[in-house]
């Protein structure tokens, strides 16, 4: 019932603005009574007309804006349905200086003002005979989200989205790649704002402009991701005439004491802008390799029976992808833009891995290995990804009214193929045993979206808005053996045809003001209806699930003055379940590790609160903010042990909640009479609370050096009734990131990067990738990176070289058990990764696709008064 009437309330809400939208006259020609019109031309200072410049109507009384409007193509414009007052115009465009004009008057006598050809000055100072070039800082705070300005880093030039991401405060990165923001992987990546299928090492850094972190969303974006969003914003520039980017990079690293060149790549970006037309397109291409090792060391018992696993791996894979994306904007007049981006991803690879394997159990202290095996695999991989997006956007006379609808839709296909040889050595006569998998997917998410934004009473706003959205993920998985490489079998019982699909439908409102100037409130209600459906053909098994649920916001801000200010926010959020943490299907790959899905998950939800300080200061900038995260339900990868028994030709597996699952014997080791394993799987874990305090600080102590120091203290209790150790509930962490640029004279840039993570749980993070531990703690991690920069030719050419992990330390060890009087394990595992990465970066830039020209120094943002 309480949901019908929020609905109802919200569709009432939506009526009213869209009531008041249509309230507005229909033909701007024409004007009402007590009603002038004002009119101008604005040109540069070569007498050419100016498009995009918006213009202001603002009372000389108490400087309210009234309404506005925009410059044509011709850099003429005509604000009709002013209101009879006195008045005078301010006149912004990018690029150039801002301006008010001289106050003037509109009357019965007087209904109509011509500003008449007017001159905008371009934001350019020369301090003595040195031109100095602006700069965006690479850091900066906002009301509700830290912004990360990438073409400011130059030890991000030739990587991908993920080494960007280990620069942003609060993120970390971990050596799968998986991301983290406050120590919570519950995270949700998006592009552009919208949902993606690519992985961040598919994302190159020459694509993205900067990169948003929002901890405490508004209602208006979803509430999925407990730990808050990172939007990734990519590249799209809108300069008049043609402008392009071209740039090449390659780049060497070192595993294992060698020395590999293994990072090459390619990037376009064209951009082309002509009266109501704006064109842009880019192309990447990346090719790379990565290189990983391994070693695991695990003690099990299981009814007093003790074994002993020993393994080393080593694996490598080739990578190259194809990234384009083309974007065209419609400017249908100064009201109505249509945008529309067509974007196509390609990524193939191959990967090669060896395993030596020892089981042994304890006899008098002593272990005595029963079984030892060498496994060789390769495979390859493929992938395309396609997206579609048109958007429609219009304003309108009243300041502030804004109208958008967005249509979007993104499919990924994938064929993955892998091959592995094991060749047994203690035991004589032992045949060969391969294996083939085959993994096939098909993934669909398609979005509609319409918002609408009015302002109301003195000063207020109210956003409106519905969203639905529909995703589908398909996934068929195949598993042979045999004897011989040319004559295998399917093993029916590993045959996993799973499909899932998710309705969405979500309504939200939102109203914010601002009292006194100096307390800005807004508050927020999203609600939404989720239908999830899962289906495993395999075994006829159908699943379904439907959510019903509200999500309130609150944003409350404090300006004492220019420089300080305090904020208290707050947020529900929600984790769902993967497609991968529902998959029922058991992984028997790796007879002694299998892996399962849980189709009985149920969504995480999070109270996230906020206080924050901040203090902008000339130079200076400092933000402290005390967050609090209670969480209920979570969802944590979870590790146990299991006993697996050999009858007949067949495997029993035993597995958790009186489940059995078998498969057929297949080599000599599986011949064994019983053996234990592990079985990895997610459950919904009671509850747990995270408070911490994170701090961000911004300095530029000369001209030439700026540094950002950011850093978090955070504690975290976990609460489970009988799955988790306690040793393993109670977490106390750090991080540390130091950033200092440095701009030096001849066009010289450096750029120093320091970065620390204290000891962690994994518990609660979801561990690493698909497979993994769950319940462990990982070792401190850090790296130290350096980039230099040089331009050229008035900084269209520029060439730069950064180097990643300068400081030795390439492993990540994680300590994971699960103790128990009869059954329980202890493990130890070490992960080894690439060192001392470098990469070389040529950039060439044509026409206007360089930085624009500022006084830095004073900022010159104030206003010049008309003739």
């Amino acid at each position: 019932m309480m949901t019908k009437k929020f609905y109802l309330l919200l569709c009432f809400f939506a009526l009213f603005s869209f009531t008041k939208l249509y309230s507005q006259p229909t033909h701007p020609g024409q004007t009402a009574t007590n009603e002038g019109v004002v009119s101008g031309l604005i040109v540069d200072a070569a007498k050419n007309p100016i498009s995009y410049v918006t213009i202001y109507v603002l009372k000389v009384k108490d400087s309210l804006v009234v309404t506005g409007g925009i410059t044509n193509d011709k850099g003429v414009f005509q604000i009709t349905e002013v209101p009879y007052g006195k008045y005078f115009l301010e006149i912004n465009a990018m690029g150039y200086k801002k301006y008010q004009t001289n106050d003037f008057t509109l009357s019965p006598a007087t209904p109509r003002h011509r500003l008449g050809q007017f001159m905008l000055k371009e934001r350019s100072t020369t301090l003595g005979t040195v031109e100095v070039v602006a700069k965006k800082e690479m850091l900066e705070t906002n009301l509700d989200k830290t912004v990360f300005n990438v073409e400011n880093s130059i030890v991000s030039e030739g990587a991908t989205a993920v080494e960007v991401l280990t620069e942003v405060p609060s993120v970390d990165v971990d050596i799968e790649g998986n991301v983290q923001l406050r120590g919570s992987s519950n995270v949700t990546i998006l592009i552009d704002g919208r949902p993606t299928e690519l992985t961040l090492d598919q994302i190159p850094s020459a694509e993205i402009e900067s990169i948003e972190v929002i901890t405490n969303p508004s209602a208006r974006f979803e509430p999925d991701g407990m730990g808050g969003i990172i939007n990734i914003l990519l590249k799209k520039k809108r300069n008049v005439g043609f402008n392009a980017l071209f740039s090449l990079n390659g780049g060497t690293s070192i595993f294992q004491k060698k020395l590999f060149f293994d990072n090459t790549g390619a990037n376009l970006n064209l951009n082309y802008t002509y009266n109501k037309i704006n064109i842009f397109f880019s192309y990447n291409f990346r090719a790379n390799q990565r290189r990983s090792a391994g070693e695991l060391d695990r003690d099990s018992w299981y009814l007093g029976d003790t074994t002993n696993i020993l393994q080393d791996n080593v694996s490598g894979s080739s990578f190259r992808g194809h990234n384009a994306r083309l974007a065209f904007d419609y400017f249908i007049n100064t009201k109505n833009t249509l945008s529309f981006t067509l974007s196509y991803n390609h990524h193939g690879g191959n990967d090669t891995s060896s395993l030596d394997a020892e089981n042994g159990r304890y006899l008098l202290g002593e272990i005595i290995p029963y079984n030892r095996y060498v496994q060789m695999g390769a495979g390859n991989s493929s992938s395309n990804n396609y997206r579609a997006n048109v958007n429609y956007k219009k304003t309108f006379n009243v300041k502030g009214m804004e109208l958008t609808a967005d249509l979007f839709y993104t499919q990924r296909n994938s064929d993955n193929y892998n091959f592995s040889l094991q060749q047994f050595s203690l035991h004589d006569g032992t045949p060969d045993y391969y294996q083939n998998t085959w993994t096939k997917s098909l993934n669909r998410t398609a979005t509609g979206q319409v918002d609408f934004v009015t302002p109301v009473g003195n000063g207020g706003r109210i956003e409106t808005g519905y969203k639905f959205s529909y995703r589908t993920i398909g996934q068929e998985y195949s598993l042979f053996y045999g004897e011989n490489a040319d004559d295998i079998v399917e093993d029916i019982n590993q045959s996993n045809d799973f499909n899932y699909g998710e309705y969405l439908n979500a309504l939200y409102f939102i109203y914010s003001n601002t009292f006194w100037e100096k307390f800005k409130v807004q508050v927020g209600l999203r609600g939404e209806i989720a239908n999830t459906s899962s289906e495993l053909h395999s075994t006829d098994t159908l699943y379904s699930k439907n959510y019903y649920n509200l999500f309130p916001t609150i944003h409350l801000r404090y300006d004492f003055n220019d420089i300080h200010s305090i904020q208290l926010s707050y947020s529900r959020r929600v984790t769902r379940p993967k497609f991968w943490d529902l998959n029922p299907f058991v992984n028997a790959s790796d007879k002694l590790n299998l892996r399962m899905g849980n189709p009985n998950l149920t969504p995480e939800f999070a109270n996230n609160i906020e206080l924050s300080y901040s203090m902008v200061y000339k130079k200076s900038s400092f933000n402290i903010v005390a967050f609090y995260r209670q969480r209920s339900d979570l969802i944590s990868r979870y590790t146990e042990l299991g006993q697996a028994e050999v009858i007949d030709d067949l495997i029993y597996y035993y597995l958790p909640e009186n489940q059995i699952y078998t498969t057929p014997v297949t080599s000599e080791f599986d011949s064994i009479s019983d053996f234990t394993y592990t079985i990895t799987s997610n459950q919904n874990i009671n509850k747990s609370h995270s408070l911490g305090i994170e701090l961000i600080y911004g300095q530029r102590l000369w001209k030439f050096w700026r540094i950002n120091l950011s850093g978090s203290f955070y504690r975290t209790i976990i609460e489970s009734e009988d799955l988790i150790d306690p040793n393993l509930s109670n977490d106390w962490a750090w991080r540390l990131r130091l950033n200092q640029s440095f701009s030096l004279p001849h066009d010289w840039d450096i750029q120093l990067n320091f970065r620390f993570r204290s000891k962690s749980l994994t518990t609660g993070s979801m561990g690493f990738g698909s497979g993994g531990v769950g319940q462990g703690r990982r070792n401190a991690d850090y790296s130290l990176n350096l980039g230099i920069k040089k331009s050229f030719f008035k900084r269209t050419f520029t060439i730069s070289l950064n180097f990643r992990d300068l400081i030795f330390n390439p492993a990540t060890i994680i300590h994971s058990y699960s103790y128990d009087v009869d059954n329980g394990y202890d493990s130890n595992s070490i992960r080894y990764r690439n060192a001392f990465q470098t990469t070389l970066t040529l950039t060439y830039k044509l026409n206007n696709f360089k930085n624009r020209v500022e006084n830095v120094e004073h900022g010159d943002d104030g206003y010049e008064m008309s003739e």
